[in-house]
């Protein structure tokens, strides 16, 4: 399962910015929605994303020798976050559970810190417990010797085709800025890891970092077919070139040249949105999701049949009064790997609806929420 490790910083780390007839419009994945780019930072006994880096906790207590499958749970409690899941936890393989926390969206003085999806604060550091080795699952859970931690629980190996052990952490290489592709490939902001490569978060090679930013140059006027090319008054970047006015097949939507036949800002003609998670192809806004299952499209949208109560285990099927989805079926409280986002589950590594954070929808032309990150196709 893909895992996102968001941190704070990397909301308002990057943009995507289009400028169009000398105004400028930014695309920034921040707490209240829309996508965005990942910066780069260090790794090595850490593990980042964005700007910022998460630390590997050294709390809780270390088993060594058997990996077989057995756990001790301590005497100790933990909250997770606002999933609603409290008291103790054990996770797969050889391990032990003997710390405690409380998980808080608030940085006070002599509390917990404040740590972004999927994080959680353990002994005053954040920690990612899908692949924390010393906190897996849950605060002082540890895998014991020649065990690693994937998917929130021990395991003699990671889990996923992408996954690979990098620095003692199962890191996901599709996706992870630091190890893109292969431990150690780091992307440079605003680039995000896209699918094993670094690139700036968009549709099409024409899109490319300029003075920091990143823009399409077959359509900005001020970065127009390479970064500084400015398009004199009046004319417009038709396809990298600027010109008098829109050329081939493109339509001119809000002073940018746009192929309204595969853009999902404009699918079809100007101003006509397709809906979350889907693409825009022969001016027509697709029926298929991205992502795969659990996320399918349900009565004119995508939603994740996981965590959907009107749309729960499968598109139609709605849980009752005072119960919600969790894992695809009705019950009183969410999931463990979800999170509660108003009044339903949500699981932010996904969901293209509360990707990485709840209320943050993915922008139409990176349908595709992946590890708590908008990404394109």
């Amino acid at each position: 399962m893909l895992r996102n490790r968001l941190t704070t910083a990397l909301f308002a780390a990057a943009c995507v910015t289009v400028a169009c007839s000398g105004t400028t419009s930014s695309i920034v994945q921040s707490s209240d929605g829309g996508t965005s780019g990942t910066g780069s930072s260090t790794s090595g006994a850490s593990h980042t994303t964005g700007s910022s880096t998460k630390s590997t906790s050294t709390s809780g207590t270390t088993t060594t020798g058997s990996s077989a499958a057995s756990s001790t749970t301590g005497s100790s409690s933990e909250t997770s976050g606002s999933s609603g899941d409290a008291g103790t936890s054990t996770t797969s393989g050889s391990s032990t559970t003997s710390a405690s926390s409380t998980s808080s969206s608030s940085g006070d003085a002599g509390g917990p810190p404040a740590c972004a999806f999927p994080d959680i604060p353990c002994s005053g550091a954040c920690v990612d417990p899908q692949d924390d080795p010393k906190n897996c699952g849950s605060c002082g859970t540890t895998c014991g010797a020649g065990l690693v931690c994937t998917d929130s629980a021990c395991a003699a190996a990671c889990a996923g085709a992408d996954s690979m052990l990098c620095d003692g952490l199962c890191v996901p290489l599709h996706f992870d800025p630091n190890n893109c592709g292969g431990c150690g490939t780091k992307c440079t902001a605003p680039e995000i890891c896209n699918y094993n490569a670094c690139g700036c978060p968009g549709l099409g090679a024409a899109v490319t970092v300029c003075n920091g930013a990143c823009v399409d140059t077959n359509v900005n006027p001020n970065d127009c077919g390479t970064c500084g090319t400015i398009c004199g008054a009046g004319s417009v970047c038709s396809a990298g070139k600027c010109a008098a006015s829109c050329g081939g097949a493109t339509t001119l939507c809000d002073g940018r040249c746009i192929d309204t036949a595969t853009d999902a800002a404009n699918c079809g003609a100007c101003g006509t949105v397709c809906t979350v998670g889907v693409n825009c192809a022969a001016s027509k806004c697709g029926t298929t999701c991205f992502g795969g299952a659990p996320i399918a499209y349900c009565s004119g949208k995508c939603v994740d049949t996981s965590s959907d109560g009107a749309d729960c285990g499968a598109c139609g099927t709605t849980c009752g009064a005072g119960l919600v989805c969790a894992d695809g079926t009705c019950k009183a409280t969410c999931a463990k790997d979800q999170e509660m986002c108003g009044t339903s589950c949500a699981n932010l590594n996904r969901d293209p609806n509360n990707c990485g954070a709840c209320g943050r929808a993915c922008g139409p032309n990176l349908p595709n929420c992946q590890r708590g990150l908008c990404v394109g196709e």
